[in-house]
C-alpha cells in the first residue's frame, strides 16, 4: 500500500510470496483461531503446539523450526495476535486496479503447495504490475531454513 501512495519513494518493490489479493486469504480462519490461542494460551504454548505438528509432518524440514520460532520471537506476542487477524483479513480492494499503473519495477518471489501465500496470488499479482518479475522458490520452509536465498533470486 506504502508502493502504491508513494510511488516516488520506491526505487524497487519486492513482495516475498504474497498472501493478500481482491478477497480474503483462504487460510484466514485457521489465523484467527492461532491468534485467539495466544490471546488465551500464549505464545509459547503455541509454539509448543506448532513445533509438535511440524515435527509429525514428513514433508516440513527438520530445521525449518527453529528458523520459525527465532522470527516469531522477534515480535510482541500481542502484535503477533491483532496481525494474524488484521493481515488475513485484509483485501487490496480497489488497489489491484492500482496496480497496474505502478511504474515501478516489482520482484516477487513465491513458491508452490503453499495456501497461504497461494502461488496463483502471486502470478496474478506479477501479471498485473507492468514491470514484473516472479521467481518461484522450492517451497514456504525456505524462509526459515535459508532465508539468505530469498535474496538471491534477484541477483
Amino acid at each position: 500500500r506504502f508502493a502504491l501512495d508513494n510511488p516516488e519513494r520506491v526505487e524497487e518493490l519486492w513482495l516475498g510470496a504474497p498472501a493478500f489479493g481482491a478477497v480474503v486469504n483462504s487460510e484466514a480462519q485457521r489465523f484467527i483461531e492461532m491468534s485467539h490461542a495466544i490471546e488465551t494460551y500464549g505464545a509459547d504454548k503455541l509454539l509448543e503446539f506448532i513445533e509438535q505438528r511440524w515435527k509429525e509432518e514428513p514433508l516440513i524440514p527438520e530445521n525449518a523450526f527453529p528458523g520459525f520460532e527465532k522470527i516469531f520471537k522477534k515480535h510482541n506476542p500481542g502484535s503477533i495476535a491483532v496481525a494474524m487477524v488484521q493481515v488475513f483479513t485484509w483485501t487490496l480492494g480497489e488497489d489491484m486496479e492500482r496496480i497496474k499503473n505502478f511504474s515501478k519495477p516489482v520482484k516477487i518471489v513465491a513458491w508452490p503447495d503453499d495456501p497461504v501465500h497461494p502461488y496463483a496470488l502471486a502470478e496474478e499479482l506479477n501479471e498485473l504490475f507492468p514491470q514484473s518479475t516472479l521467481k518461484k522458490a522450492g517451497s514456504a520452509f525456505v524462509v526459515f531454513t535459508s532465508p539468505e536465498e530469498i535474496g538471491s533470486y534477484f541477483q
